[in-house]
């Protein structure tokens, strides 16, 4: 059960036992054979070999996708209960592993596990509410759990991703990676605005019926914070909150009723809060704006500030009669 497992190539076998060996047997039937997951079955007639000793297998490397993950094969004569082993477990494929498409498994009275079972898991990306929080880059990551890792995992599908304060969906099937312990995710920076703030990742491991949480809550930035574009988590099985919500402030200017009390130049505003500030945000509006005696609106989106405290306004004196 591997992606790619199965094969369309010609698949051939040799018996080998203490009495000598059944010829080179061609593996085909009117079914389609050797695909992934399936148990095909085939008989043939030889002399008698005795004790089983090993099997000669593999397939001519024919077809497009010819390569095969081999489980296991399993030999019984009619009229007898024994059974013969072989356990594969690898890939007979020129570009995988160590590129063999023929092998000789020797044969085992005792059955057995070939390699680990794949399990699928789902990963939900929230992509924090901030201006300017979604990214158009392409965004990698990597799972690891105490049976390994992942290996580098492109988030993509048909849908517009990582757009701000929205949840994105991604699946894919690895060889069971046990618990899982961290998770390592980025982008490449491409694009405009590359900059991402990534809130939380959640993976999902459809084996243990498990979440596993990854709390962010930062972003992934060349020109914010610590300028980190990859980060790395130790995974938690509890969620909580990783950002604080944005709250829209409004802002009313009111310019004073006295000569030459407008002005052109920019304008500024921070707020304070018990629980933080906005920054300095400049009151951007269209030409008119701050002239005598009028009332201009602004919205200003800022992390919530809690209790106002106070404001700090100035402007930066450019222009004439500033």
């Amino acid at each position: 059960d591997r992606r790619g497992a199965g094969t369309n190539a010609n698949v051939t076998a040799t018996v080998y036992g203490e009495f000598g060996d059944s010829g080179l047997l061609k593996l085909d039937s009117a079914a389609n054979d050797f695909e992934r997951g399936n148990t095909d079955k085939f008989q043939f007639s030889c002399p008698q070999l005795g004790s089983i000793i090993k099997i000669r297998i593999g397939h001519d490397d024919s077809g497009w996708g010819s390569g095969w993950f081999l489980d296991k094969c399993v030999l019984m004569e009619d009229g007898k209960e024994d059974k013969s082993y072989f356990l594969s477990g690898q890939w007979f494929d020129k570009s995988e592993g160590d590129g063999q498409i023929q092998r000789e498994i020797p044969a085992s009275g005792e059955d057995g596990n070939t390699y680990a079972p794949i399990t699928h898991y789902k990963i939900q990306v929230i992509t924090g509410d901030r201006r300017g929080a979604g990214t158009d880059a392409k965004v990698t990551c990597t799972v690891f759990g105490e049976n390994g890792d992942s290996g580098p995992l492109v988030l993509e599908n048909a849908v517009n991703n990582f757009e701000r304060n929205s949840h994105d969906e991604f699946g894919f099937d690895a060889v069971e990676l046990g618990s899982i312990t961290s998770l390592k995710i980025g982008h490449d920076n491409s694009g405009f605005g590359a900059g991402w703030f990534l809130d939380k990742v959640i993976v999902t491991s459809e084996s243990l019926q498990r979440d596993y949480y990854f709390i962010f809550g930062r972003w992934l930035a060349t020109d914010e914070e610590d300028g980190q574009i990859f980060v790395e988590k130790e995974a938690s099985e509890e969620d909580s909150k990783a950002s604080d919500p944005i709250v829209s402030y409004k802002v009313s200017v009111f310019t004073g009723d006295r000569r030459g009390a407008g002005t052109d130049a920019g304008v500024s505003i921070a707020i304070y809060g018990d629980k933080g500030d906005s920054g300095d945000r400049l009151l951007d509006a269209p030409h008119g704006a701050f002239e005598r005696g009028k009332t201009d609106k602004f919205t200003i989106e800022a992390v919530d500030l809690g209790i106002i405290d106070k404001i700090r306004v100035g402007h930066d004196n450019s222009g004439w009669g500033a």
